[in-house]
């Protein structure tokens, strides 16, 4: 049976020189490229899309509704809380001395008349106040 290489030995004097390439030949020489004049842009470059995950944003955006609800809590008054209003001598008595504010319909754009508490800001209508009785009234 016959080797199918070549056996035989050719000896090329440029195999010795280590900086020969044998695709040498075929290489063309381009030019290089000159930059274009000054303020001129020749290309483009779209930037791409931020990269952000889905997760932290839901993320951040219920921490910030979480802080917004503590906030808004701290800051409001629940009106369905009823009044604190300890039990003693004089409102057994219902003697105790308090002072508030009546805003009667027609003035200032109010539509109808109601009570203003001016510890809490808490507003009442006239029919459902917590008040028992008038002792003076003041104008201005």
């Amino acid at each position: 049976m016959k080797c199918p290489f070549d056996t035989e030995f050719h000896e090329d004097p440029r195999e010795d020189d280590p900086y020969f390439d044998p695709d040498e030949p075929n290489m063309k020489i381009h030019e290089v490229a000159k930059p274009p004049p000054q303020g001129v842009e020749e290309f483009a470059v779209a930037k791409p899309d931020a990269i952000f995950s889905k997760f932290d944003k839901e993320k951040e955006n219920n921490s910030k509704q979480e802080v917004e609800m503590k906030v808004k809590a701290n800051n409001s008054i629940d009106d369905d809380q009823p009044d604190l209003t300890p039990t003693d001598e004089y409102d057994l008595k219902k003697s105790r001395k308090h002072a508030w504010v009546m805003v009667l319909k027609g003035n200032r754009e109010v539509s109808k008349s109601c009570f203003l508490e001016p510890t809490t800001g808490r507003k009442y209508e006239i029919e459902k106040s917590p008040y028992f009785q008038v002792e003076c009234v003041f104008n201005h």
